[in-house]
């Protein structure tokens, strides 16, 4: 499904419906939906700051964060945090999702955003919890993002990674 999904993406069959998102609450709504499986880790989320509606497709921004919010979830070290921080930067909406755990190898980080890529085997799923680990999360995420017009990026030192989203604040419909 992951497979078809992006190469639907790529060919252009799969177009964002627009809509006011908030992704505040949209994010609050994912927080809601893991908050058991995040307890079970011994894990805290949270929201920070704060960020005006984007126009987007709602079911797409919440797979993508949900990935993100998966994959922090799942490579959190236990016992700590999982935060959302929302923020405006000029005419675009800021949002960083971050976890401390595990860093990130850095020859990971240029292809992290690939179809397949999978970092360092300490670091892959297994099959249980979050999911099944087919290296394809963050592609679809970048896809989404992308197909926004936004930008996504990745950093992962001193046991913290983040990844920063950036979207415009309007979007013109075609």
């Amino acid at each position: 499904n992951e497979m078809l999904w992006l190469a639907r993406t790529d060919s252009g069959l799969v177009t964002p419906a627009f809509e006011d998102v908030d992704p505040a609450a949209e994010i609050q709504s994912l927080f809601e939906y893991m908050d058991a499986w995040a307890e079970e880790r011994s894990l805290t989320l949270k929201i920070e700051g704060g960020c005006p509606s984007v126009n987007g497709d709602r079911s797409m921004f919440r797979r993508a964060f949900s990935n993100l919010l998966t994959n922090a979830i799942h490579l959190a070290a236990s016992g700590c945090e999982v935060v959302a921080r929302l923020s405006q930067a000029g005419d675009q909406v800021k949002i960083v999702v971050q976890n401390e755990g595990e860093e990130i190898p850095p020859g990971d980080l240029p292809k992290i955003f690939e179809r397949f890529h999978r970092a360092d085997p300490s670091r892959q799923r297994s099959s249980a919890g979050s999911g099944s680990g087919t290296g394809l999360g963050l592609s679809i995420v970048k896809s989404i993002i992308s197909a926004h017009a936004g930008s996504i990026s990745v950093s992962s030192t001193n046991n913290l990674t983040c990844f920063e989203v950036h979207l415009p604040l309007s979007i013109a419909e075609n």
